[in-house]
């Protein structure tokens, strides 16, 4: 499929027009109605690989964190800023394995 005629004109004048148009965000819906084990700005220890040097301290920024294009109802319970840089990771599950208290 060829893209409309708007598209050519566009890109003859320099201007950015992305083909095919990226695909409509699908509402979130409600995050789960669940109370969570760590509230924001507890300390916490990530699972980022595995074995037992495989976690990495950071600080929960957010609850019920959604990335635009995850289908409508998914939602992972923490957002984290890790210490040792400026990324922001999500922790999928609340369970030990994934996400667990820092030990100080």
């Amino acid at each position: 499929m060829m893209p409309p005629a708007e598209y050519f004109d566009a890109w003859h004048k320099g201007e950015t027009k992305i083909w095919p148009a990226p695909p409509e965000n699908p509402e979130p819906g409600e995050p789960p109605d669940v109370e969570l084990r760590f509230k924001v700005g507890d300390r916490v220890e990530c699972c980022i690989a595995r074995g037992p040097n495989g976690w990495a301290p950071g600080t929960i920024v957010s609850h019920w964190f959604r990335a635009p294009q995850w289908p409508t109802g998914q939602f992972a319970p923490y957002q984290i800023k890790l210490e040792s840089s400026e990324n922001l990771i999500f922790a999928p599950q609340d369970r030990d394995n994934c996400i667990r208290a820092l030990k100080e």
